[in-house]
């Protein structure tokens, strides 16, 4: 299963938030923060090269 969180959802629906709200049905009092997708995939992974270990990337 695979998954993604989308925190920048807040800012897509800020100008329709009250309605996000009702078809999220988030309860008055909550406000809705982040959004996740989850799922599997659809077919076979694909493949992924090999890492190099002595390579360390600071983000």
């Amino acid at each position: 299963m695979g998954s993604c969180i989308i925190t920048s959802s807040e800012f897509l629906f800020a100008s329709n938030k009250e309605m996000v709200r009702r078809m999220m049905g988030v309860p008055d009092g909550l406000d809705h923060v982040c959004t996740i997708a989850l799922g599997y995939m659809d077919g076979e992974k694909p493949s992924t090269p090999q890492r190099n270990l002595d390579v360390i990337s600071y983000i």
